[in-house]
C-alpha cells in the first residue's frame, strides 16, 4: 500500500482551506483578559499594559489587564489554568510562577506543562545589581558591603534561587 502524499491530495486540501476558515468565528468577538500574577507597577505589569494597549488598537475588542497578586503568584496563575481554554484569558508568565514555583512548591493547583500553551515571548528583563561609580562618594559608597566572614557568606535578596554555577558571588 502506497502512503505517499499525491499532488491530487495536496490540491484537494488547498481547495478545502477556505471552507475551514469560514467555519471559525471571528476572534476576538469579546474582550480578552490578560492576568498578571503580580501587583501593579512591576516590570511584568508595565510591559503587559503596553502590549494590551497596542492589541486593543489592532483588535476589534479591548484587551483588559487584571492584576492578581499574592501567594507566590499561585492564585493568579491558577485562575488562568481554570479558565476555559478559548483564548479569552491569557497569562503573563514569568520564570517565577512558571519555572521556580514548580521546583520549590510541593503542591501547585496547576501543571505548567499541561495547563498552558506558550504563545510568544514578549520581553526579557535582566535582573542585576550594580554599584555605580557616581555614588561612591555619597551615601552608597559602602554598598554593597563586603562579606564579613569571607566569600560565600554574603546574603542578599533575589527573586529565585540562583543557579549553582553562579553562586556564591565572587566577592
Amino acid at each position: 500500500m502506497n502512503h505517499s502524499i499525491t499532488r491530487r491530495a495536496i490540491m484537494g486540501a488547498a481547495a478545502l482551506t477556505p471552507f475551514a476558515a469560514q467555519a471559525q468565528s471571528d476572534w476576538p468577538n469579546r474582550p480578552v483578559r490578560i492576568v498578571v500574577p503580580f501587583p501593579p507597577g512591576q516590570a511584568a505589569d508595565i510591559f503587559t499594559r503596553l502590549l494590551a494597549d497596542e492589541l486593543s488598537k489592532r483588535w476589534p475588542q479591548r484587551v483588559v489587564v487584571e492584576n492578581r497578586a499574592g501567594g507566590a503568584s499561585v492564585p493568579g496563575v491558577e485562575s488562568v489554568a481554570r479558565a476555559p481554554a478559548d483564548g479569552y484569558t491569557l497569562l503573563t508568565g514569568t520564570s517565577g510562577p512558571l519555572g521556580v514555583n514548580p521546583s520549590v512548591l510541593p503542591r501547585l493547583p496547576y501543571d505548567v506543562e499541561k495547563d498552558f500553551a506558550f504563545i510568544s515571548n514578549v520581553v526579557m528583563v535582566p535582573l542585576l545589581v550594580m554599584r555605580i561609580l557616581l555614588f561612591l562618594s555619597g551615601p552608597f559608597r559602602n554598598w554593597p558591603p563586603a562579606p564579613r566572614h569571607g566569600p560565600g557568606n554574603w546574603t542578599w535578596p533575589r527573586p529565585a534561587p540562583p543557579p549553582a554555577s553562579t553562586w556564591p558571588p565572587n566577592c
